[in-house]
């Protein structure tokens, strides 16, 4: 029962991420002159990785680091332009993380989900659980799904479309834990 309510947990806060950017604004600056860099992603819903990240349709993504969730050694990502702007995008490392992302990422966590953060299983914190197994669940959830980027002309704010994560189910974690 809790297995399933964390998963619902993660997909659902993966889900409410890519809701604020389903749509680009009605003047915006598209991703153009698209590079990838690094070998290790994975395409999904597009013939190319440009292709995806340029149709502005969300079902159709780039996963970075696919094969290699290991922080330390996350080095694909992409490059390209929003109107004047140029962009870089590539997935979280171990410096990152270890640079306060960490420690941000897990207090955001447990102030907008205290009644799961704070929820015993086993006898054990539910929070506990995640912070013991944090590593694991940050080298899955740092390799990005990006489906589209997009420039809202007038305010210069830079969305970015994150469409979820499509093996993070396949942690080890939560084999039994949760």
């Amino acid at each position: 029962m809790m297995k399933g309510t964390f998963r619902n947990l993660l997909v659902g806060t993966s889900v409410a991420v890519g809701m604020s950017a389903i749509s680009a604004p009605a003047m915006a600056a598209s991703l153009t002159n698209v590079e990838m860099f690094g070998s290790d992603y994975e395409v999904y819903g597009a013939p190319s990785a440009v292709d995806a990240l340029t149709d502005n349709d969300r079902y159709s993504n780039v996963e970075l680091n696919y094969l290699n969730e290991n922080l330390s050694d996350n080095d694909t990502g992409f490059t390209g332009n929003l109107g004047s702007d140029s962009i870089k995008v590539e997935g979280i490392t171990q410096a990152d993380w270890d640079g306060g992302l960490g420690a941000q990422w897990m207090a955001d966590f447990q102030a907008a989900y205290p009644e799961i953060a704070n929820t015993s299983y086993m006898g054990m914190s539910v929070g506990s659980m995640m912070t013991a197994e944090l590593g694991e669940v940050i080298g899955r959830s740092g390799d990005p799904n990006v489906a589209y980027m997009s420039k809202d002309d007038a305010s210069g704010v830079i969305e970015m479309d994150l469409i979820g994560h499509y093996n993070i189910w396949d942690a080890p974690w939560l084999d039994g834990n949760i």
